[in-house]
């Protein structure tokens, strides 16, 4: 079965390719509840089949989440069956009428941050019946949010639904989970060298959390593998902790950044001051310029933009503030 497909960054899936990687079993689980491009459904049919085809062993991935060195001793079954029937739960959760609740539809427009409200119904079909009506509403949104609500305002379960109606993305807050959510961790060799500059890549599908967050764009210093975690160093993140400087007002060490495996080459738009600042760090660290060059055409990108800025800005504002 072809798992690296499930890869979220293309640069990290087409490497994996290219070496003829073999993914382990633990890896090829991982990728799949993980993916963000494929739907729920999909996750549940993908788990069920590696089970169907893989030998019952014991998972090397799926640690105890409060001393991270204790491995949980969790076969493959077990960890397959809890993922699909939690996964299973929620989407009944989710669905289920129930008489103090009711649900409201919430839409992404293409190229827009915010999710924004639309109408609320008293049931899921109904909400699922509206979107698939509304071509109007289809064409401009990149993909909504329906959100199941009790009526003293708090939200029970909600999913992110694509606009071709599938659930790529879903919680129930009252399921509970059987086993804790960044429990199983991985590596997989990645293409990235020291000073390459890189983004993660939060598309698709945005966090029912978050608005959709833009790409996070940083200069790559470093990995941390499976090694770390043999000594019981706790990471407590989704994946692999990354290292790098990214943009700020000035530039920071990035640790345990969770990537999903979403990492990917950024090429840098120089007209953009974040951007023109970030491959001057790049060229640094590849030992391309020295530091008396970084801080010289920092400094001079910096009084540039604040020049930019002030052009830019209303005239009376410009006297208040300059």
């Amino acid at each position: 079965m072809d798992c690296i497909q499930y890869v979220n960054s293309k640069d990290i899936r087409q490497y994996l390719y290219n070496i003829d990687y073999h993914l382990s079993l633990d890896q090829m689980i991982f990728l799949i509840r993980n993916c963000r491009f494929i739907s729920v459904d999909k996750k549940i049919v993908e788990l069920l089949f590696l089970k169907e085809h893989n030998e019952n062993k014991i998972l090397s991935s799926v640690r105890n989440d409060l001393y991270y060195a204790e491995l949980l001793g969790i076969s493959a079954y077990e960890f397959i069956d809890g993922t699909v029937n939690y996964l299973k739960s929620q989407i009944q959760a989710l669905k289920e009428t129930n008489e103090d609740c009711f649900y409201q539809i919430e839409f992404l427009l293409n190229d827009d941050m915010t999710y924004l409200p639309y109408k609320y119904y008293k049931t899921y079909q109904q909400c699922l019946e509206t979107i698939q009506k509304n071509t109007r509403l289809l064409e401009k949104s990149h993909c909504f949010k329906i959100s199941k609500i009790k009526f003293s305002e708090a939200t029970v379960a909600e999913c992110i639904l694509s606009n071709d109606f599938r659930i790529m993305a879903i919680e129930s807050y009252g399921t509970p989970c059987p086993f804790d959510e960044n429990a199983q961790q991985i590596s997989l060799p990645i293409p990235f060298k020291k000073g390459d500059l890189v983004k993660i890549n939060f598309y698709p599908y945005p966090s029912m959390n978050y608005s959709l967050l833009s790409s996070f764009k940083f200069v790559f210093f470093g990995y941390k593998t499976d090694d770390v975690y043999k000594i019981g160093q706790d990471s407590r993140e989704n994946d692999i902790p990354l290292f790098g400087h990214f943009f700020d007002d000035a530039f920071f060490l990035m640790e345990g950044k969770p990537s999903s495996f979403i990492l990917e080459y950024m090429t840098p738009d120089l007209s953009v001051h974040e951007d023109r600042k970030l491959s001057l760090v790049s060229q640094y660290v590849k030992g391309q310029i020295d530091l008396g060059k970084l801080y010289s055409e920092s400094r001079y990108l910096d009084d540039k933009n604040r020049l930019d800025s002030k052009k830019n800005i209303d005239p009376v504002l410009r006297e208040v503030y300059y």
